[in-house]
């Protein structure tokens, strides 16, 4: 599989740390991992991935998990053979009618726990498609 995770900024070290977790810990399933990010920053650990900027986007093709309502939007733009999965944290502090209105251009609604999918299916009335815990086995979903 080819997974690639969509964030912000390269400065996000929490986020990077559980997504390289991920990576390591799914290695027979991943064959190819990468990260793409809007701003660049400095960089705290070393990563199992390849690091690009979003300007890159159109060359890949796989998974793209993407935390952020308006990088999803950014993303359906692009023209290739890539699935978004939108992973719903309400910590990243998305605008609730940006949700309700572009949550459904995904290709899959994963929530970062059961909390969060309670509080995706409050606001959208839909139940997401996934749920898991900081981004544990999400490279085990199946497309």
């Amino acid at each position: 599989m080819n997974i690639a995770f969509y964030i912000e900024s390269l400065n996000e070290d929490k986020r990077i740390e559980v997504i390289n977790q991920e990576i390591a810990r799914n290695k027979e399933v991943i064959e190819n991992a990468s990260i793409f990010y809007n701003n660049i920053g400095p960089l705290s650990a070393t990563i199992d991935a390849g690091v690009f900027h979003v300007s890159d986007m159109w060359s890949f093709e796989g998974v793209l998990v993407i935390d952020n309502i308006q990088n999803l939007k950014k993303a359906k733009k692009i023209v290739n053979k890539f699935k978004c999965w939108y992973y719903y944290d309400k910590q990243i502090g998305d605008n609730l009618i940006d949700i309700i209105n572009l949550a459904g251009e995904a290709d899959k609604v994963i929530a970062n726990g059961e909390i969060m999918a309670n509080e995706y299916e409050r606001i959208t009335n839909t139940r997401p498609d996934e749920i898991i815990e900081n981004y544990q086995n999400i490279a085990r979903v199946s497309l």
